[in-house]
């Protein structure tokens, strides 16, 4: 099965890494419609929603045969990380000093021959840049940044090329459930929030207790809405959604660069 990439904020990487969170919704799209009031089925054994094979989105330009809908990730997929990152160097014998924004960590990789072109324009835009900042170089042609405070630019998660990554996952279950039948204990292994211990909820709110919502779905709702309700597919949407459950896998698991 290919591997594919799937995006995470710098905060989901995080709690990734810490091992708190083990599922993510994605929007579907297309969202499936009810038309002639037939009722779309979810069936677990199947890669796609179950309906008529006439059964067509007109409204939709061009119609959109409904039943064709299928999950972007399978389960047993191997998927590959993108996260905000950057280039912090270059050592001249094939290797990348790379930075993660997440946790400020950085790893040193060897770049594949097939990306070599990659590295060479990198390489140039990120000399220039350093050189335009007032860096110089010794007799050895390294860089001296002694005095000046400049910092290689962040690059968008986007444009993380796959032997850059550095959090390899693999698909363990799926399903489809509209965003708002989210649960606390699903809240939890989404990684935006904690079970709520006792002492510190009285500690925080001595006069009232807080809500299950607030405690637990709440987190979850403003992550969705930060970055889902400039797309149209807000909380209050109740839109339908992928859901993906998952295993952190480690380089000797199958992960390939």
């Amino acid at each position: 099965m290919k591997e594919k990439p799937i995006l995470f904020s710098g905060e989901m990487v995080r709690a990734i890494r810490d091992g708190r969170k083990t599922q993510t919704r994605r929007v579907m799209k297309p969202q499936p419609t009810c038309y002639n009031g037939i009722e779309w089925l979810w069936k677990p054994n199947r890669k796609s929603w179950k309906a008529p094979a006439y059964h067509w989105d007109v409204d939709a330009k061009p119609p959109i045969a409904l039943a064709k809908f299928g999950a972007p990730y399978q389960v047993g997929q191997k998927l590959w990380v993108r996260e905000t990152w950057r280039i912090d160097g270059f050592n001249g014998c094939g290797d990348v000093f790379v930075r993660y924004r997440a946790d400020d960590s950085t790893s040193v990789l060897v770049v594949p021959e097939e990306a070599e072109d990659w590295e060479e324009r990198e390489w140039v835009r990120w000399t220039d840049a350093a050189l335009a900042a007032g860096a110089t170089t010794n007799d050895d042609d390294c860089f001296d940044f002694t005095g000046i405070d400049w910092k290689p630019p962040w690059k968008p998660s986007i444009f993380m090329p796959k032997w850059a990554t550095r959090i390899w996952l693999e698909v363990t279950g799926k399903r489809a459930e509209q965003v708002q039948d989210i649960d606390g204990i699903d809240a939890v292994l989404e990684g935006t929030a904690y079970p709520p211990d006792t002492e510190e909820t009285i500690d925080k709110c001595p006069n009232e207790w807080p809500t299950y919502e607030e405690l637990l779905i709440g987190p979850f709702r403003a992550l969705w809405d930060s970055i889902n309700a400039k797309r149209g597919f807000g909380w209050d949407t109740n839109c339908w959604a992928w859901v993906y459950e998952f295993k952190r896998l480690e380089a000797s698991e199958g992960a390939s660069r």
